[in-house]
């Protein structure tokens, strides 16, 4: 549907601030609320466009709606195809839409999105609320803020109110990303330590787990069969570059070996084991997926060739079978010579098949 792809695209996005999600999940649901209500009538009137555009024949909606083998007993009373239709798939479809939102953004989560919405600096800080803030810090933060540390919050708001907000350097921000590094750069920090903590929190808050799959795709494309034994720090290495590839993108590796080469103190970067391993995360950035076409294709190659061996093996095993002449009246003679051929074999000799000793067993 037209009115959740806005949220679903958003929520795709690495670097999704959490009010604007709250913005656009109350939005989504306001929109719902108002297309299940007055959405069917204008659906309707452009499904009849469609209809007579194409010339197709509309059938009559207030007549009586028959469900399953149109027996009386399975029929509903007095429903109209019109009702039907209405309510029993339109209206089912938004309510669905709706349970799933009401289910991944309950109301508990709503409230601390909305009380996070206190700390966003767009429109110079209007959404700004110091009891919003100290609450969402003692209901939803108690194991980050002791008692004694809430008290000194209240105080620190009453002066963020009055110095931060009306201060020219934070002026004109839109994020809550923004606010966080302003404060480190005019090393406000330092008086407001407890309120950057709380901003920090409130960065971390997991709007979607688009990072998280992505994560794990990437971690299904490194580790392969043929890298079980991958370290976890090796591994996370290079799942790191994998997910975060526009960064290197421009990094070409002949201006990393070019780098390499012209530094002076050749003992010194030998010896730094963490340019190496800087280098390496590069150079698999650049060949992880020819890497994995070479091992696809080493793979499928193996098994080609193992699947014409044993078919080679199984076309001489039956044209010996087919073929030979079967003495089924040396069975009990040879016998002996079986149990001999058992024996060689315990002593480390193979004999040789011999023609027209085939038994069935």
């Amino acid at each position: 549907m037209g009115i959740t792809d806005l949220l679903c695209r958003a929520l795709q996005h690495k670097s999704l601030d959490i009010v604007s999600a709250m913005y656009l999940v109350s939005t989504t649901k306001s929109l719902l609320v108002t297309l299940r209500e007055e959405g069917f009538d204008h659906l309707f009137v452009y499904v009849q466009s469609i209809y007579t555009q194409y010339g197709i024949e509309i059938p009559d909606m207030n007549s009586l709606y028959k469900s399953a083998t149109g027996h009386s007993c399975q029929q509903k009373d007095s429903m109209t195809i019109c009702q039907h239709y209405h309510f029993d798939i339109f209206n089912s479809a938004i309510d669905f839409q709706q349970e799933e939102l009401h289910s991944r953004f309950s109301d508990e989560a709503v409230e601390l999105l909305t009380l996070t919405s206190a700390l966003d600096p767009k429109d110079n800080f209007r959404s700004f609320k110091a009891e919003d803030i100290y609450k969402l810090a003692e209901k939803f933060y108690p194991g980050d803020f002791s008692e004694q540390e809430l008290h000194y919050l209240r105080n620190q708001l009453e002066h963020y109110k009055l110095d931060v907000i009306h201060h020219t350097s934070f002026q004109n921000m839109t994020t809550i990303n923004e606010l966080c590094h302003r404060l480190i750069e005019t090393n406000k920090v330092q008086h407001y330590n407890l309120i950057d903590r709380l901003i920090q929190l409130v960065l971390t808050l997991p709007v979607s787990t688009a990072t998280a799959e992505r994560s794990f795709s990437s971690m299904k494309l490194i580790k392969t069969a043929l890298r079980n034994k991958m370290e976890e720090e090796f591994l996370a290495d290079s799942m790191l570059i994998n997910i975060e590839r526009e960064l290197v993108e421009d990094i070409e590796s002949d201006s990393i070996i070019d780098e390499f080469y012209s530094m002076k103190n050749q003992s010194t970067v030998f010896c730094s084991f963490d340019f190496l391993n800087m280098i390496f995360m590069l150079f698999l950035a650049a060949n992880l997926r020819r890497a994995d076409l070479i091992a696809k294709q080493r793979a499928r190659d193996d098994a080609v060739m193992a699947l014409e061996f044993i078919k080679d093996i199984h076309d001489m095993m039956v044209s010996k079978m087919y073929t030979l002449p079967l003495h089924m009246s040396k069975v009990s003679s040879s016998a002996n010579k079986m149990a001999g051929r058992i024996t060689h074999e315990k002593n480390g000799i193979s004999p040789e098949f011999i023609h027209g000793e085939v038994f069935d067993v």
